[in-house]
């Protein structure tokens, strides 16, 4: 049994962008082993781009395992130890080191995917793309609660706050 994924066509590019000076993004695209996944250094917090390092780093020992099921818990496993290290670490240090991160795990023909944050998954089917995940905002909150429509997420001032990351304690 082999878990490398049919008619999947990836990339993978990173930049710095507008705001920043240093680029806190970090990427692991294997096909052949059915992992991809984007991590996103918290900016404005302590070393954000070691946390997305770490996150990577840690999805890339992770073998492939026979059935999905086993990587999903591969993958579990290995995000929580960071987000356990991450967060002693701040603890320690009366800081914040975290990071987003998506992860599309793919065996045979089923794929799973997990996220934290407002690192996005898409999935381009029939020329159209489609957001399959919700990120984990401030504003995605006050939505689904029906505090604010969706129409004034742009004017809400914490939109960008974000509510779930790795290295912040679990909710």
């Amino acid at each position: 049994m082999t878990s490398k994924p049919a008619n999947i066509i990836s990339a993978s590019r990173t930049d710095t962008g507008k705001v920043r000076e240093l680029n806190e993004d970090a990427f692991f695209d294997h096909p052949e082993r059915g992992i991809f996944a984007v991590a996103d250094g918290m900016g404005g917090h302590t070393a954000g781009e070691v946390a997305s390092g770490m996150l990577v780093e840690a999805l890339a020992k992770i073998k492939s395992p026979p059935r999905l099921s086993e990587l999903v818990e591969f993958a579990e496993y290995h995000i929580l130890q960071v987000n356990k290290h991450l967060f002693n670490a701040g603890q320690a240090n009366q800081q914040i080191c975290g990071s987003t991160v998506v992860a599309l795990l793919i065996n045979e023909n089923y794929c799973a995917y997990m996220w934290a944050g407002d690192s996005r998954l898409y999935r381009l089917h029939d020329g159209k793309l489609e957001q399959l995940t919700t990120d984990h905002t401030q504003t995605e909150l006050y939505i689904e609660q029906g505090l604010i429509e969706r129409k004034d997420a742009e004017k809400f001032a914490s939109r960008n706050r974000i509510t779930r990351a790795v290295g912040l304690p679990l909710i």
